[in-house]
């Protein structure tokens, strides 16, 4: 059957509507994603923009408007494909902390003995071995040592003897003598006055001019005859002896004296006077103030030997 002219026209005409119908849907789709992109590039500068700083002037531009525009229906049995733009990257990206430092400093404390220094509060267990030997206390922590003479802390007893001569608390030591007697004549005057004033012997053995020689002195007595001591300044301030006890009874002082005599060394008795015991810190305190106002003496005040 061969087609009339009419028929070959309309047929033409058919082709040519769905070919604009194509291109009416290509171009609707190619103008939504030039819109949703322009949209997102928009939205970007805007992001990047430091807060609070205004927009050019002169740069205004209207909403973009992402609705589709209507597309008449085709009937071409080959439907477009919609494009692929493809996966979107992930820009979050993680960092490991950073390890924290196990490195612990460590410092090991220097301990600088001075060869001046006053009596130690720990007394070896050898030297308090003699019998009638007192131990030394500490000095209280808030009352500096103001003495002129060497402040060697104050005693409390190790013998059965010795220990109404030294009670409990804290107490007022005012200094050293190298003279017995005019620490005796100190003792008796605060006595009168009312202080409870005893008086306390050390014995030593020096002067040495140089530590080592003292420190070997000490080791050899130590060795030899079993007794111990310590290293500390004699209250001329010159040289250093080894204390090998401090006595509440002079007669106990003057028989180590003359026993350590035998042995060949030369011994020294040194006293000080104390005052006290008070009931706390702040009394021995009072009392020492009182002490440097009536009598101008200078003193440190000592804790409880415990």
């Amino acid at each position: 059957m061969i087609p009339r002219n009419g028929d070959i026209v309309l047929d033409q005409d058919a082709l040519a509507a769905k070919a604009r119908r194509a291109s009416l849907y290509r171009a609707a789709l190619a103008l939504a994603l030039m819109s949703a992109l322009l949209a997102g590039l928009l939205l970007e500068d805007d992001a990047a923009a430091p807060a609070g700083e205004a927009p050019a002037p002169g740069i205004a531009l209207p909403p973009v408007a992402l609705r589709q525009a209507p597309v008449a229906p085709f009937d071409s049995d080959e439907k477009p494909q919609p494009e692929y733009a493809g996966p979107v990257a992930s820009l979050e990206q993680g960092y490991p902390a950073p390890a924290a430092s196990e490195t612990v400093a460590t410092s090991t404390p220097v301990i600088v003995e001075s060869a001046h220094a006053a009596d130690a509060s720990v007394v070896p267990k050898a030297a308090l071995a003699y019998p009638g030997a007192l131990k030394e206390p500490a000095p209280a922590p808030a009352e500096p040592a103001t003495a002129k003479a060497d402040p060697v802390p104050d005693t409390t007893a190790t013998a059965a003897t010795d220990a109404s001569a030294a009670p409990e608390g804290f107490r007022v030591q005012l200094g050293q003598f190298a003279d017995m007697r005019s620490a005796t004549a100190l003792r008796d005057t605060l006595s009168r006055q009312g202080y409870a004033a005893r008086l306390q012997v050390r014995v030593g053995v020096g002067p040495y001019e140089q530590r080592k020689a003292a420190e070997s002195a000490l080791a050899k007595m130590r060795r030899e005859r079993g007794l111990g001591g310590l290293i500390v300044a004699p209250p001329s301030g010159k040289g250093l002896i080894v204390q090998l006890g401090v006595f509440a009874e002079q007669r106990n002082a003057d028989e180590l004296a003359a026993r350590v005599n035998a042995w060949g060394y030369a011994t020294r008795l040194h006293a000080r006077v104390v005052v006290g015991p008070y009931p706390d810190q702040q009394s021995a305190q009072a009392a020492l103030r009182r002490l440097q106002r009536e009598r101008t003496l200078e003193g440190v005040v000592i804790m409880p030997a415990s």
